[in-house]
């Protein structure tokens, strides 16, 4: 094994170059751009969770708002009096036929919400 041993001419009584790249920052300062991302998905989940609430909030009242006026077209069509026999027909449910019918014959006799808690269960 030959080996060809060169040198370079140094001088050794020179300091050694320093690395003249970026000097390293402070972890403060290297945490901040973390901590402001994390603070604006916190903020954003934050208002987020605020509409979907609201919108839970206001689909909850209008669903209320729904069944209220539902009743009402019930208690208004079970009334004997206004002759509405033919539209709390169409408000029943299809499903059972029997109970339908037994419900408008109710209806007609002016005993659909008697009792308790009424036929249909909803009691004025």
């Amino acid at each position: 094994m030959n080996f060809d041993w060169q040198s370079e001419d140094a001088d050794w009584n020179e300091p050694p170059p320093t690395a003249s790249g970026p000097t390293r920052r402070p972890l403060w300062r290297r945490a901040l751009v973390p901590l402001a991302l994390l603070l604006v998905l916190v903020a954003f989940a934050f208002f987020l969770s605020r509409e979907a609430r609201e919108r839970v909030i206001e689909a909850e009242e209008q669903t209320t708002e729904d069944l209220l006026a539902s009743v009402a077209l019930v208690h208004q069509a079970a009334n004997p009096a206004a002759g509405d026999g033919e539209l709390l027909r169409v408000l029943l449910s299809g499903r059972d036929a029997a109970w339908a019918e037994s419900q408008s014959a109710l209806a007609d006799a002016g005993r659909l919400f008697a009792g308790a808690a009424g036929a249909l269960g909803m009691a004025p």
